[in-house]
């Protein structure tokens, strides 16, 4: 889980300090997605959605799979939802490599609907197919997103 950011307005005034403002953002917890989607505009889309969908996430953008792997190996990911077919390392091959050392929910979205299968052999906990609604997105990520 990941730190969100909590609202001073929430906090009675007499309370306000560093040390109370810290404390109680410890205590307040939440998800951490990273999005993993190489054409600039359909990764702005997704992150809106994802804003939407999830208001209290954090969200991370990565633009290729080699990318996504390094802010995997450096902070704690909640979820993780990533296009197929990108330079460096595809999907399905991001996804080979996360499932060596993680059971993080993963979702795989490609346009090509016979990816699936693969996608499902490889440990994927989902699979999209392009064009998807947003509501698919959505009961995606509230029925694979760890309980806060």
């Amino acid at each position: 889980m990941r730190l969100c950011r909590l609202p001073l307005e929430s906090i009675p005034k007499r309370q306000v300090s560093v040390f109370n403002v810290l404390t109680l953002a410890l205590n307040e917890l939440c998800m951490r997605i990273l999005l993993v989607e190489d054409e600039p505009d359909v990764r702005a889309f997704m992150l809106r959605a994802l804003a939407i969908i999830s208001p209290q996430a954090e969200i991370i953008a990565a633009e290729d799979g080699r990318q996504a792997l390094m802010h995997f190996t450096e902070r704690k990911i909640d979820l993780i939802i990533s296009d197929q077919h990108m330079p460096y390392l595809s999907g399905l091959e991001l996804l080979q490599a996360i499932r060596r050392s993680s059971d993080v929910p993963f979702v795989l979205i490609s346009a090509d609907s016979a990816v699936a299968e693969a996608a499902h052999a490889a440990g994927a906990s989902c699979f999209l197919a392009k064009p998807f609604s947003l509501n698919a997105l959505r009961q995606a990520v509230e029925y694979l997103a760890p309980a806060a």
